[in-house]
């Protein structure tokens, strides 16, 4: 399985480039550890997914999910060297996602001959959203029963987080009208600038608490523009974006409306409601194999990011996600503990043998 990893992290596949090398790599694998298996290639404007099955029949009982796309390296030369340096490897996606790929590529080769129909999913796409993947993938797929991601959600060490769900994700675009005019005449003009004093103040003030299940309501200013072309014009209007991470509670309604008490104009950009397991079974299953492995009971969290599971969460399967510390993620120098790699194996392969 090093060397399973050590191929796919050498593979550039920022923004989902080079996906059939990925399907070559990953079949060769499989063949080549035995197991029986059928694949289904997918492209969606020019992005490649793969679905792996083993010969078993009736419904799929058991997803292992995992995206093999990446975000760009920029300046770090060793991205795609996949280094071993004292039991790390190190490289572009190492642990956001082909750490744990490569972990459940290696359960799938072990669980290939189970009675079970199970599927193992590898998708493009998911750093971009996942609409040309997952999504799209998920129309031409029979719904799984229940799902394992092993996307890098461990903190400290190997499962001392399992994600149930997430919150929603809401991309905003706003805007702050003023009144432009010479920069040595102040007072003859309206600047939209001053104004965002009240917007700053408002989004540091915000409570998003309110929800049991999940996270508070997050809102991060991520960019603010203004110019009036010159450094001694006043600009006319000011523009600004905004993330936020929505509970059920303080929902996109609701931050909306709130954003729209201190500026002119609030637009959605991006909109992915929240998700959350409902499969009290598949937890306790991977819980228990989590602890087996670790020593550890896992913190059940909705914390984090959006991933592919809320495409399948949406549609009544069950969820949860276990991978590998998030060790420098989207960072130069990411990196991923191999032994964590083996442990993840046999918690999946504990996980669907008893589920």
């Amino acid at each position: 399985m090093k060397e399973l990893l050590k191929d796919l992290i050498r593979v550039n596949t920022v923004n989902s480039a080079n996906g059939g090398e990925i399907g070559r790599i990953v079949k060769e694998y499989l063949e080549g550890r035995g197991a029986k298996f059928k694949v289904r290639e997918f492209e969606f404007e020019g992005i490649k997914s793969f679905v792996y099955e083993n010969k078993s029949e009736g419904q799929c009982e058991l997803a292992l999910c995992g995206h093999y796309d990446v975000v760009p390296a920029l300046d770090w030369k060793e991205a795609f060297e996949a280094v071993e340096r004292e039991g790390y490897i190190y490289g572009r996606g190492a642990c956001d996602m082909k750490g744990g790929l490569a972990a459940i590529i290696e359960a799938f080769a072990q669980l290939s001959e189970s009675e079970k129909r199970i599927m193992l999913l590898v998708l493009g796409d998911e750093e971009k959203g996942g609409f040309k993947g997952a999504e799209r993938v998920l129309e031409e797929i029979d719904l799984p029963k229940r799902m394992i991601l092993t996307e890098p959600f461990s903190v400290k060490e190997l499962g001392d987080k399992m994600r149930i769900g997430a919150r929603g994700v809401l991309f905003l675009r706003g805007k702050i009208k003023g009144k432009g005019g010479h920069a040595s005449r102040p007072h003859l003009a309206d600047n939209p600038i001053n104004k965002a004093e009240k917007l700053i103040k408002k989004v540091k003030e915000f409570d998003g608490s309110g929800d049991d299940a999940l996270p508070a309501t997050t809102l991060s200013l991520t960019q603010i523009n203004a110019s009036g072309g010159a450094i001694n014009v006043i600009p006319s209007e000011l523009t600004f974006a905004v993330d936020c991470r929505y509970n059920r509670v303080k929902n996109r309604e609701y931050v909306v409306e709130y954003l729209k008490e201190v500026c002119d104009e609030v637009e959605v950009v991006l909109d992915q409601r929240e998700y959350i397991n409902k499969d009290e079974r598949l937890v306790e299953v991977v819980k228990n194999a989590i602890k087996e492995e670790t020593g550890k009971e896992p913190l059940l969290s909705a914390e984090g990011g959006s991933s592919d599971g809320r495409f399948f969460c949406w549609k009544g399967c069950g969820v949860v996600e276990v991978g590998p510390v998030a060790r420098k993620m989207h960072a130069k120098g990411e990196c991923v503990k191999y032994e964590e790699l083996e442990k993840l194996v046999r918690i999946v392969v504990k996980s669907a043998q008893r589920l």
